[in-house]
């Protein structure tokens, strides 16, 4: 009886309700879902589950291999993810809720990711975005300056790498073209150290003088620095050291060689498709 009076009501609401209005509902229980769950994902107290996965790809209006492509999953994958064979992986399940934070914000947007990796497929070569390595560890610093949340020079290299990472594997882009050398401590761009090094371990301080205009008007560049941020942001220092050992970039490179556009493309193109 219960199930016969819900497919009615649901029947009613579709027969009185404008499209636009159940637009908005849609976009209200997906705010309110994003907006209780992302800090338990973040923190990993309780996991992304299957069902909720499928309510997202519902919600972005993608079929599994497409949410399969927007989280770095090959079609196997993702079914035995969406099957509950396969636990998502924490970096995935985060991935996930940015590309759900992407849609609430600006519905459609996950279609034109969908429809710039396949227009991406073909191309051999990277746009070459030519960003001020100084002006990325700025908007950086700031950024865990207002958050009161340390950024050392350890941190800074490794998000600098991430950063790098998601503009050639995701975006097809070359963030900045600094090499990035695979020292003892992970990836390393030597010229940051260099300035950053008097820190220490101290929290690095914001250069009011250091502009990051063509960060800020740049919105795929904003992108790709939140993305990082989002993604790895929340982790210390010596756990991105230990993950960065654990990647094929840095575990392939010569110790204190570079880590080649290549290695980066091969490892995040998987990674985050």
């Amino acid at each position: 009886m219960k199930l016969i009076q819900r497919r009615l009501i649901k029947t009613m609401m579709n027969i009185f309700l404008s499209d636009e209005t159940i637009k908005k509902l849609s976009h209200d229980s997906a705010l309110r879902f994003y907006n209780q769950r992302n800090k338990e994902i973040l923190s990993e107290k309780k996991p992304l589950t299957a069902q909720e996965m499928k309510g997202i790809k519902i919600f972005l209006g993608v079929n599994g291999v497409e949410l399969g492509k927007l989280i770095g999953f090959d079609k196997s994958s993702i079914s035995r993810t969406l099957s509950m064979n396969q636990t998502i992986e924490h970096d995935k399940a985060m991935l996930l809720m940015e590309r759900l934070k992407d849609e609430i914000q600006s519905p459609g947007y996950n279609q034109l990711i969908l429809k710039n990796l396949k227009a991406t497929q073909h191309k051999n070569s990277l746009t070459d975005l030519k960003i001020n390595i100084f002006a990325i560890a700025e908007y950086l610093i700031r950024f865990f300056d207002k958050k009161e949340s340390a950024l050392t020079n350890l941190k800074l290299q490794k998000l600098a790498y991430y950063a790098q990472g998601i503009s050639i594997g995701r975006y097809s882009a070359k963030l900045f073209n600094e090499p990035i050398l695979a020292w003892e401590h992970g990836p390393v761009v030597k010229v940051l150290y260099q300035k950053y090094k008097e820190y220490g371990k101290e929290p690095l301080r914001p250069n009011p003088t250091q502009s990051i205009d063509e960060i800020e008007k740049n919105d795929l560049v904003k992108k790709i620095l939140d993305e990082t941020i989002s993604l790895y942001g929340l982790y210390t220092p010596w756990i991105l050291r230990d993950k960065t050992h654990n990647e094929t970039p840095w575990l392939e490179a010569k110790r204190n060689g570079e880590i080649t556009e290549d290695k980066l493309l091969s490892f995040f193109g998987k990674q985050l498709a």
